[in-house]
């Protein structure tokens, strides 16, 4: 647009999709215009589920809040295709991968997964997914999955069903938190499912079925849920 202010104001509208947008400026005087000057990337909007991330390349990141708490010169990138945490040999790991914000809703179910693996089924790995109303460790007061150790270099999906006390807009945390020396904790496929409501029943269990005993193609299913 064209515009002789030397300043903009852009509001992102309280139910935009998450994205990122940039400006290109270019000066005009009469027939004459420079060569366009582009702003940095902005990343703004909002994440409503289904969501997921498969953290494919570099950009993957991109509008993520990624902290090396220890201060370290470890932090989580990403490696073949998958968010990657390398060790440390001196100290534990305290490094986060937050999400950009994920609008929620109270009375509904979310399910939070990923997958995880270790870069070698000789060392032990630990990690923990947290949620809250804060992109900060502090922020983080929501245990979705609890600090976990596992060896394996395979991945294995790992899911957790939650709700929010209120509606609003939540970040989701991974915390890479390995003991010192280990070697290295890839994610990958992180994602939220469409909300359920949180009155719908639980996975059915107790299934017990009864042939007829007058050997007729019936028979009868009980099941508790």
């Amino acid at each position: 647009q064209s515009t002789a202010a030397t300043s903009i104001d852009d509001v992102i509208a309280s139910d935009s999709p998450y994205s990122y947008f940039y400006y290109e400026v270019v000066a005009v005087n009469g027939r004459s215009e420079s060569a366009p000057g582009v702003s940095n990337r902005y990343d703004g909007g909002f994440i409503t589920p289904p969501y997921l991330q498969t953290f494919d390349d570099a950009s993957a990141l991109d509008g993520y809040t990624v902290l090396n708490v220890n201060g370290d010169n470890v932090e989580w990138t990403i490696d073949t295709q998958a968010a990657y945490l390398k060790y440390n040999s001196q100290m534990a790991a305290d490094d986060w991968l937050i999400t950009p914000p994920v609008v929620m809703e109270a009375g509904k179910l979310y399910g939070i997964y990923l997958d995880v693996k270790g870069r070698s089924a000789s060392y032990d790995e630990k990690f923990a997914v947290m949620m809250g109303t804060a992109a900060t460790p502090e922020g983080m007061t929501i245990t979705v999955i609890p600090e976990t150790e596992f060896r394996s270099a395979a991945y294995t999906r790992r899911m957790e069903y939650v709700s929010v006390p209120a509606d609003g807009t939540y970040y989701i945390g991974v915390h890479g938190c390995s003991d010192k020396n280990k070697y290295a904790l890839y994610v990958d496929n992180l994602g939220v499912t469409a909300p359920i409501s949180d009155k719908a029943p639980g996975a059915i269990t107790d299934v017990k079925v009864v042939p007829s005993p007058d050997g007729s193609a019936s028979a009868v299913i009980s099941f508790n849920a």
